[in-house]
């Protein structure tokens, strides 16, 4: 029976290191997994962030713009724009955003579609003719 028992305290003894034994070995293996694939996405994932800063950037820059063209206009000339060219220009613009001449340019479009002196000569082919 002690002979037992010494066997039994004896395995709890060496249970605990020998369950421990392989977690640090573990923990390497996972670490360098980890650090291997942060190697092969983190570059993607950076680039990616660096797209959407702009992309919020430059809209933000689309933003202004328009709202200094329609501020531009005489407030007696404002009127609601044809849909078909402000959802064709607002659809086209955000593909050329980050271009400061054309995003100006659809800034003109879109402030020049809500003012009555010049919403007849705004074609509704303009938008495509602008990202082109």
């Amino acid at each position: 029976m002690a002979d037992e028992k010494s066997k039994d305290l004896i395995a709890k003894s060496l249970d605990s290191p020998v369950k421990a034994l392989p977690l640090p070995v573990a923990s390497e293996v996972g670490d360098f997994f980890s650090d291997f694939l942060y190697h092969l996405t983190g570059n993607v994932h950076l680039s990616a962030e660096k797209k959407r800063a702009q992309h919020a950037h430059d809209l933000e820059m689309f933003k202004q713009e328009l709202a200094q063209e329609t501020k531009s206009k005489p407030v007696e000339c404002l009127t609601d724009p044809k849909q078909q060219v402000v959802g064709q220009a607002l659809d086209l613009a955000k593909n050329c955003l980050s271009e400061k001449e054309i995003r100006q340019m659809f800034a003109r479009l879109i402030a020049n579609a809500a003012d009555c002196r010049y919403q007849s000569v705004v074609h509704p082919s303009f938008p495509a003719i602008i990202s082109e």
